[in-house]
């Protein structure tokens, strides 16, 4: 018995992690707990799962590369659990675990909810997090935008980043969607004969610009009620305005340069005292034009145009003051 479970073990552990989501997801599919949990510590021998946990449902499925895309719904000691597995020496898992260590206690203070982490358990391949479970609806359409400034102006309300703060946090490349749409706005300007090197020096300009917390997804399904956020994955330490951008793109209006300047002046107060407004509208406008999908071509390029001139004119300005 001891030699087929260390065989078993070695089979396992042999899958790379593509391979263990995949057995991972047909298992949820078929309502196994017993086989998904054999599965996972296969995988990692350091994972072992607690018997007296009341295995109940998985629920929901998400898409992220560096987490098993099936998560369950536990009761265990008489508390309702949500449980999320993730590569344990993924960013995603660095950014869990210092979102809850460093940013997470600030969060009362802003009046932003966000369920805890109760436990975790850390493998040689895996980690296991289990989170307090909530009841969720995600707010209505119609208050969408408005919820999202909302808690734009919280999170900026922490203040800026520290100088601790983990490079990797700051890295704009590692946000699940943003050098994509970086890549595809680059290529835009390609084919429109473009000033690509334009479109990099306002990248680098924001990216000078003091950092915030951000929630890095201001997406209607991670937003409920009473500023009660889910799937903090894509946190990070973004240049000003990055979620309200994100959030005006997925509400899918476009926005014209006064309304972006009146989306502007409803979320800069927070950062006033790190920030000029010129900075924060250039900065939210910059990437609204950069998550705007390339199928929106023409307002994509309208609003880098817009934020041209505006860097032609700084230019000019600080030549006259000189």
């Amino acid at each position: 018995m001891q030699f087929f479970t260390s065989l078993m073990q070695r089979f396992g552990s042999g899958r790379s992690f593509p391979e263990i989501k995949r057995i991972a997801e047909k298992h949820a599919l078929r309502d196994d707990h017993g086989a998904y949990e054999r599965a996972l510590s296969r995988y990692d021998a350091d994972i072992v799962f607690d018997v007296d946990c009341e295995l109940q449902e998985f629920i929901g499925s998400g898409k992220g590369q560096h987490t098993l895309n099936c998560y369950r719904k536990l009761r265990c000691d008489g508390r309702w659990l949500f449980e999320k597995i993730y590569a344990v020496e993924s960013l995603d898992w660095r950014k869990c675990q210092y979102f809850y260590e460093h940013v997470h206690p600030n969060l009362e203070q802003v009046a932003i909810r966000v369920p805890a982490l109760l436990w975790s358990m850390r493998g040689s391949r895996l980690a296991v997090a289990r989170f307090d479970y909530v009841e969720f609806s995600p707010i209505a359409p119609h208050s969408y935008l408005e919820d999202a400034v909302s808690i734009s102006r919280r999170l900026s309300g922490i203040g800026p980043a520290q100088p601790y703060v983990p490079a990797d946090l700051f890295d704009l490349s590692q946000h699940y969607g943003f050098e994509r749409c970086f890549h595809k706005t680059v290529g835009v300007l390609e084919r429109a004969g473009g000033d690509v090197e334009s479109l990099r020096s306002m990248r680098n300009h924001c990216e000078a610009l003091p950092r915030f917390v951000g929630h890095g997804d201001l997406s209607r399904p991670n937003m409920a009620q009473d500023a009660l956020l889910l799937d903090w994955d894509n946190f990070g330490f973004y240049p000003p305005g990055f979620d309200l951008a994100l959030a005006a793109v997925l509400k899918g209006d476009l926005l014209g340069e006064e309304e972006l300047r009146r989306l502007a002046l409803k979320a800069y107060d927070p950062v006033s005292e790190h920030c000029s407004f010129q900075d924060f509208w250039f900065s939210m406008t910059f990437f609204y034009g950069v998550f705007l999908s390339a199928r929106k071509a023409e307002h994509k390029l309208s609003c880098l145009k817009l934020l041209e001139r505006n860097l032609a004119d700084s230019s000019r300005r600080a030549v006259t003051l000189n």
